[in-house]
C-alpha cells in the first residue's frame, strides 16, 4: 500500500518525494505541499532544494502537506521554516516525535490535530501564534510548555489531550481562549501567570482531575471557564477567581498576599456584562482550611459567610501582624480557630508524589520535577507543599 500525502493543489515541482510550490522567485523561497513514499519514515525536511540548477529555501510547510500520512513516525524541521500551515500534520497517527526549530513563528489551525501518538512537543520561544485546534486530539501528549512569546492560547488548542498531566504557562501569555483545554481529563494542576488578563468561557471545561489551581489577581474570569472542574486546592488573587473555583469539593483556600477584592466581576460569554462575586464559603462543604496571606481582611459576602460548623471547626491562618485586624473584621472575627502564622504555613498537605519517583524529588505547582527553587514560588517535596525562601 502506498503512503501518499495528497497535496491540496498541484505542485510546481517534485524532488525526492517532496512536492513544492514556489513562494517567490525573487527570494527563491518555496513551500512543501505534499509528500509521497511507500514505507514508514523518520522524516528530515531539507532546508534547501535544488531544481533545474536553482536553489530554493524551504520557508513553509503548507496546507495539508502531510495530512493523514499514517506511516510518518518522526519529523525534523529545518531552521529555515517560519510557518507550519493549516492541517500540515493533521491525523498523522503514528507521529511520535517532532522537532520544531526556533525559526518557526506560527503553528496554524489544526496543524497537529489528531496526532494520537505524539507524546511530547517543545514549542520554541520564536512562536507567537498557535492557531485554533492546533493540538486538538493529541491524546498521548503528557506535558506542554506555552512560551511567553504566545500572547493567546487559542480556542480548542489542546482540546481532548486526554493524557495531558501538566502545563506550564509562561509569563507573557495574556489570554486563554474558550475551550483551550477542554476535556483534558488527566490534568492535575495549573498555575496562571500574572501576565494573563482573561480566562474565557469553558477554557478548562470538564478537567475533572484538576486538583490544584492558582490564579492571580490580574485575571478577569469568565462565567463557566472552569465548568465541570472542582479543584480541592484553590489559590487565588481575587474575589472573582474564588467565586469561579470554589465548590463543595474545595478542601483548602489560599488568598494571595496581593488579593484584590475589587476584581469581583465574573464576565458573560461576550465579556459585555457579568455578575458580582463574593467571598462566601457556606457552600464549600468539604472546606478544612483557609490561608489568607493578605494583610487587609477581605470583605466577606453576605451577613453569614460561614456555616456554624465552619465557625467552630475551620482552621484559618492569617498574617501574624494582621491578626488584630482580622479579629475585628466582620465574618472573620466569628471564627473559633482564627490565628496567625499564615506567612510560615507549609500550605497544602498530603500531595501524592508519583510512585515512580523517589520521595526526595521536588516538584513545582504544575507537577513538573525541578532541581532548584525560586524565592517566593510554591514547591512540593516529600508529599508536602512549601514556599521557597
Amino acid at each position: 500500500m502506498a503512503f501518499v500525502c495528497i497535496s491540496a493543489s498541484a505542485a510546481d515541482f517534485e524532488v525526492d518525494d517532496f512536492e513544492y510550490n514556489v513562494i517567490s522567485f525573487d527570494e527563491m523561497t518555496c513551500a512543501i505541499v505534499g509528500y509521497n513514499t511507500n514505507e514508514p519514515v523518520n522524516l528530515v525536511i531539507p532546508e534547501t532544494v535544488v531544481y533545474n540548477g536553482r536553489t530554493f529555501t524551504v520557508t513553509r510547510i503548507d496546507y495539508r502537506a502531510f495530512n493523514e500520512c499514517f506511516l510518518l513516525i518522526s519529523v525534523t524541521i529545518p531552521n529555515s521554516v517560519i510557518r507550519i500551515g493549516q492541517y500540515a500534520f493533521s491525523e498523522c497517527q503514528s507521529l511520535n516525535s517532532i522537532n520544531i526549530p526556533n525559526s518557526v513563528i506560527e503553528i496554524s489551525e489544526y496543524a497537529f490535530s489528531g496526532c494520537t501518538s505524539l507524546a511530547s512537543i517543545t514549542i520554541p520561544n520564536s512562536v507567537t501564534i498557535i492557531g485554533d485546534h492546533a493540538f486538538d486530539g493529541c491524546s498521548s501528549l503528557t506535558s506542554v510548555t506555552i512560551p511567553g512569546s504566545i500572547t493567546s492560547i487559542s480556542e480548542y488548542a489542546f482540546r481532548d489531550c486526554l493524557a495531558l498531566k501538566s502545563i506550564s504557562i509562561q509569563n507573557g501569555v495574556a489570554s486563554i481562549e474558550s475551550y483551550a483545554f477542554y476535556d483534558c481529563d488527566a490534568l492535575t494542576s495549573v498555575t496562571i501567570p500574572n501576565s494573563v488578563t482573561s480566562i474565557k468561557w469553558y477554557a478548562f471545561y470538564d478537567c475533572d482531575a484538576l486538583d490544584i489551581v492558582t490564579i492571580p489577581k490580574s485575571v478577569m474570569m469568565y462565567k463557566n471557564s472552569f465548568y465541570g472542574t472542582y479543584p480541592k486546592y484553590v489559590i487565588v488573587g481575587s474575589t472573582a477567581a474564588f467565586d469561579v473555583l470554589s465548590s463543595t469539593n474545595t478542601v483548602e483556600i489560599t488568598l494571595l498576599d496581593d488579593f484584590d477584592e475589587d476584581n469581583n466581576t465574573i464576565l458573560d460569554y461576550d465579556g459585555d456584562g457579568g455578575i458580582s462575586a463574593s467571598l462566601y464559603v457556606q457552600n464549600c462543604w468539604s472546606l478544612e482550611r483557609i490561608v489568607s496571606l493578605t494583610p487587609t481582611p477581605p470583605t466577606m459576602g453576605y451577613s453569614y459567610p460561614f456555616s456554624n460548623q465552619q465557625i467552630m471547626n475551620l482552621e484559618v491562618l492569617v498574617p501574624t501582624s494582621a491578626l488584630p485586624l482580622y479579629q475585628q473584621a466582620e465574618g472573620w472575627k466569628d471564627l473559633w480557630n482564627l490565628k496567625g502564622g499564615a506567612e510560615t504555613a507549609t500550605g497544602i498537605e498530603n500531595i501524592t508524589v508519583p510512585s515512580k519517583e523517589k520521595k526526595s524529588c521536588m516538584y513545582n505547582i504544575n507537577g513538573m520535577k525541578v532541581e532548584h527553587t525560586v524565592p517566593g514560588e510554591i514547591y512540593i517535596k516529600d508529599g508536602k507543599k512549601f514556599i521557597a525562601r
